[in-house]
């Protein structure tokens, strides 16, 4: 699941609790009709319920310099597995859409790779593991990111 425009971790949390089933305890009976659906083959894999909740990838787009301060909150919101970067949404939020060489557009997308790269040194990311996603930044080299 990719969900876009998240700028903060309130909007993260929202994020998770709407893609996952209830982990049970109380918190909602979502989830119940899981022998009625496709991905359960309507019935047949009776470990839909776990596999779903092992399988499913929560990413959060962020695509506004609002968004990029808010990355070390969002990657502390348990169920958030990646930050998937809009680059050219950021650029356009800051008023520089498509300058990618741009020394303030270059700035933002740096500072928001190193935020969830330092997120996941820090050792929290051991309770709530997040990783950068996205496409081939513009003007990025994987060898330098990390």
């Amino acid at each position: 699941v990719l969900v876009p425009m998240v700028e903060d971790a309130t909007t993260a949390a929202a994020v998770v609790e709407s893609a996952r089933y209830p982990s049970g305890g109380g918190d909602g009976i979502r989830g119940c009709a899981h022998p009625f659906v496709r991905g359960s083959g309507w019935g047949v894999d009776s470990d839909y319920l776990t596999k779903c909740r092992e399988d499913l990838l929560v990413m959060v787009q962020v695509e506004t310099a609002r968004g990029v301060e808010a990355i070390p909150e969002i990657c502390a919101v348990e169920g958030v597995d990646a930050v998937f970067l809009g680059p050219f949404d950021l650029s356009a939020d800051i008023g520089r859409m498509g300058m990618f060489n741009d020394p303030v557009v270059a700035a933002l997308i740096g500072r928001a790779e190193r935020a969830v790269v330092e997120y996941g040194r820090s050792g929290r990311a051991e309770e709530s593991p997040c990783v950068l996603a996205g496409f081939r930044l513009p003007g990025r080299d994987l060898r330098k990111m990390f």
